[in-house]
């Protein structure tokens, strides 16, 4: 007998069902994006330290492998694993399935969920975690913002108010009081803007899917080909270049970072990015972009819960403005949909 979950009741209660119910799939999701990055966080926090217990590449294959293996459990779960979907296909969705593309095509959400993982892992080696976390999720809001415009979505002035607001207050939250743009490192800031364009494209890919689990175990199971061929190619021309990366190849997997890893690339990663996709067909761009703004403002909570991080003015403050300006952000659009 299946289970109520994997047979569809809840599944489809949440993505069938009602307007505050598709809200909970978006809460979902950015509450698993928080407690990857407080798994994250303490994976990587010490390499290339002699403490280390994980190394960036290790942790993205254990992370991404214990995604699909998972993603492929919950398939097999499934009641019609070729024609189940989470969310009711419009017209643009029927349109986007029925049309041929080109194998590569199909393979490049599994590149940018590579490219994500792994320029997130590296980029930690030169960046502290708020500044990188700024970077990146900077980087993520004004890329679907462009994508926003690009596709003819218009901004009111409270949606513009809104997102800057939410972004003053992430730098507030994560840049520290004593930074100088003479200490940042080009290689670090370069790998969490990389990371950061990539999970846009990521996220702009999801917004076509119909079947986002099914889409989500192939991304997964792509990614895992493009980590295996990819960086070692680059690697392999960067070394005939004569290019330093100082980039530190030393493999480095203690039992407490397998783990994390475990659970990160499993349950934060692979049901958290399954939702994310099941979420994004509800969610103007724009919307998407701002709302996950709230992650940092998660993540710090986590910090202060479970890693005994200090709870400061400065954060109550600034989380306070992130949380503002996503309210005035979603705010006409969540009121919209309400009168539907």
């Amino acid at each position: 007998m299946r289970s109520p979950l994997f047979g569809g009741s809840i599944v489809s209660h949440f993505c069938y069902g009602s307007h505050f119910s598709r809200w909970g799939l978006v809460a979902l999701a950015l509450f698993a994006f928080a407690g990857n990055s407080v798994l994250c966080r303490l994976a990587l926090a010490d390499f290339p330290r002699d403490s280390a217990i994980s190394d960036p590449i290790t942790f993205t294959l254990i992370r991404l492998l214990s995604g699909t293996l998972v993603l492929f459990v919950i398939c097999l779960a499934l009641p019609n694993q070729k024609t189940v979907a989470t969310r009711e296909p419009d017209a643009a969705d029927k349109a986007a399935v029925n049309k041929p593309k080109h194998f590569l095509l199909r393979w490049l959400p599994g590149l940018w969920l590579m490219l994500y993982a792994l320029g997130f892992s590296f980029a930690y080696q030169y960046l502290d975690t708020g500044t990188g976390a700024f970077i990146l999720f900077a980087t993520v809001q004004l890329s679907l913002f462009v994508a926003a415009k690009r596709g003819g979505e218009q901004f009111g002035a409270w949606q513009l108010v809104g997102a800057l607001t939410a972004l003053l207050g992430l730098f507030w939250l994560l840049v520290p009081a004593e930074f100088e743009f003479a200490d940042w490192s080009p290689m670090g800031a370069m790998g969490m803007f990389l990371a950061g364009v990539a999970w846009a494209l990521y996220t702009l890919a999801g917004k076509q899917s119909a079947k986002p689990i099914l889409d989500t175990r192939n991304n997964f199971a792509i990614s895992l080909l493009w980590l295996v061929l990819l960086p070692p190619l680059l690697l392999f021309l960067y070394s005939l270049a004569s290019v330093d990366t100082h980039i530190s190849l030393r493999i480095v997997i203690e039992t407490e970072g397998l783990w994390l890893a475990v659970f990160s690339g499993g349950l934060a990663s692979g049901v958290g990015y399954a939702v994310w996709y099941s979420a994004l067909g509800y969610l103007k761009t724009s919307v998407a972009a701002v709302l996950q703004l709230s992650v940092p403002v998660l993540a710090t909570a986590g910090g202060v819960i479970w890693l005994d991080e200090l709870l400061t003015t400065q954060m109550l403050v600034s989380s306070s403005l992130i949380l503002l300006g996503i309210a005035l952000t979603i705010a006409p659009f969540s009121s919209s949909k309400a009168n539907n």
